[in-house]
């Protein structure tokens, strides 16, 4: 098994996404709302039904920058797991105040952060270690757009959700972020 530094302090926030994954008017039809007075709700629904299913993958479903905090770094080149899934750019490391230059970034289901050389050693206190980056889907697979549709369906009816969760999952496994 492949060591990854994957610590429990660590901190990260993705910006808001700036467009739904499913449109008002996908949604709507999914629903078969015809009026407008539901709207507000039903982007709220439709937001709830991806914050769910982002939790679930462990991963962004559309593309946003992250900063992820960090209390420190591992030994030698051990890679850093970064989290919200595909990693699209990495922007920038910093350690201490310094930015750290040539890591790169590998792999998806996680995204491993690797260094050009050995990490440096640590010594602020708090989260020192800031790494910034863009992850998610450039383009949302068609099986999770269902997932959110059958997600919004089931908030939406305020329904127990049974067969329809079985769906979502059956939809989203493939997907799901398993820690190494």
């Amino acid at each position: 098994m492949m060591e990854v530094y994957r610590p429990r302090g660590r901190v990260w926030t993705a910006a808001a996404a700036s467009a739904p994954v499913v449109s008002l008017p996908d949604m709507k039809a999914q629903l078969n709302v015809l009026h407008a007075d539901d709207d507000d709700r039903i982007v709220a629904i439709e937001a709830t039904a991806v914050a769910l299913i982002e939790r679930y993958l462990q991963r962004l479903l559309t593309v946003r920058q992250v900063v992820m905090r960090l209390p420190g770094l591992p030994i030698g080149k051990v890679p850093v797991e970064l989290s919200g899934g595909r990693v699209a750019a990495l922007t920038s490391v910093v350690a201490d105040g310094v930015t750290l230059t040539g890591a790169t970034v590998m792999g998806d289901s996680p995204a491993l952060l690797y260094p050009a050389t050995d990490w440096p050693t640590v010594t602020g206190d708090g989260l020192p270690v800031v790494i910034t980056y863009t992850a998610g889907f450039a383009t949302v697979p068609a099986d999770i757009v269902a997932a959110v549709r059958l997600a919004g369906e089931a908030l939406f009816d305020n329904t127990d959700g049974g067969p329809m969760t079985l769906a979502v999952n059956a939809l989203l496994d493939r997907h799901r972020i398993k820690p190494l």
